[in-house]
């Protein structure tokens, strides 16, 4: 089951900057949408277990830490030991519409998400932000984020930001936006690279259902399109 005028499962795919996160939000603020973040949850994971060497997850938490501040990908065992539990529990909730952030970042991780929702004929669709790097590398590095806020949703400048804030609260920036080499990285060999078997995954599964905008039009003209998308289809 899922929400009329919705799929069961909505995924968000592109580059660093592209606007998966604003999109997110502003679907979430007119659906009643269950989030499954991919970035905040790998950065949850190592916050959690990397300087705690009891834990059995030291180990993994300071691999997912260290890969996340190269800008490189994460390994897909450690992506399916972080996000799989969740996933699988969130989407078999028949009241449950969920929203993500990824598709999947590597081919195989697109195949086994794929595989899941064929296997169980959950209705789906993927949305592609596509950018080019010069776009990408403005917007993140110019991105200012809320601490109190656990969505971790990017602000295209620190009023905006603070403008979400508490009181007393600053808005901050993330390490890895501000290393041009980390954004490359992301862009090129973790983006680019796999986006093309990426997207053939989707479109040869027979169930996902796909739309692809260029990104560099205003946020309400991109969230308008993703609207229209939604009402023709479901």
């Amino acid at each position: 089951m899922s929400q009329p005028g919705l799929p069961k499962m909505i995924m968000f795919y592109g580059p660093p900057g592209s606007g998966k996160g604003v999109q997110t939000d502003l679907l979430m603020a007119k659906f009643n949408l269950t989030p499954i973040p991919w970035g905040e949850s790998f950065r949850n994971f190592a916050a959690k277990y990397a300087d705690d060497p009891s834990s059995p997850h030291y180990a993994r938490a300071n691999r997912v830490r260290d890969l996340l501040l190269q800008g490189l990908p994460i390994l897909t065992e450690d992506m399916m030991f972080i996000l799989q539990d969740k996933i699988i529990t969130t989407l078999e909730d028949p009241n449950t519409t969920v929203i993500m952030d990824k598709p999947g970042s590597l081919p195989p991780e697109a195949q086994w998400i794929s595989d899941f929702l064929v296997q169980k004929q959950i209705p789906n669709c993927l949305i592609h932000l596509k950018i080019p790097f010069e776009v990408s590398v403005q917007r993140v590095t110019s991105r200012f984020y809320v601490p109190s806020d656990p969505r971790e949703i990017p602000y295209s400048s620190y009023r905006e930001a603070k403008s979400k804030c508490q009181p007393e609260e600053e808005p901050i920036r993330r390490q890895d936006d501000s290393n041009l080499q980390v954004i490359k990285h992301r862009y090129y060999d973790l983006y680019l690279a796999n986006c093309e078997q990426v997207m053939a995954i989707y479109r040869q599964n027979g169930l996902t259902k796909i739309l692809e905008i260029d990104a560099q039009q205003p946020i309400e003209d991109n969230f308008q399109q993703i609207l229209t998308f939604l009402r023709e289809n479901y």
